[in-house]
């Protein structure tokens, strides 16, 4: 279970405001679009990446061929409640907006989900 404490809340929104992305990535065969939060670091970092695992879940992959960088993905539920959790905390007024825009088209995609099913 993620323990959300305040100080590690604002460490995140910190690395999310500084090398994050935010957005809708599509997956699967019908092309449904999940939020998600990435970010990449250099082999140094990795340390940083395994922590981030670890609290929050998600995945590790390769940015690049040559396996110099990698990056740590949040994808769908796990993304919408980190974000949420999140947005208080970001001093970026852009990505604050991307993070709103996010988490208004993850509800209306939700919608269009159930409806389909």
């Amino acid at each position: 279970m993620i323990r959300w404490t305040k100080k590690r809340l604002i460490y995140l929104a910190g690395l999310v405001d500084g090398r994050g992305t935010v957005g809708m990535i599509k997956t699967g065969y019908r092309q449904y679009r999940y939020p998600a939060i990435r970010m990449c670091f250099i082999k140094k970092r990795w340390d940083l990446l395994d922590k981030l695992q670890d609290m929050y879940g998600g995945s590790i992959s390769n940015c690049d061929t040559l396996g110099e960088r990698r990056y740590w993905q949040v994808q769908g539920q796990k993304a919408i409640a980190l974000l949420e959790k999140l947005l208080p905390h970001v001093k970026s007024a852009k990505r604050k907006r991307e993070i709103k825009k996010v988490l208004k088209e993850a509800v209306r995609g939700r919608r269009k989900q159930k409806r389909i099913s």
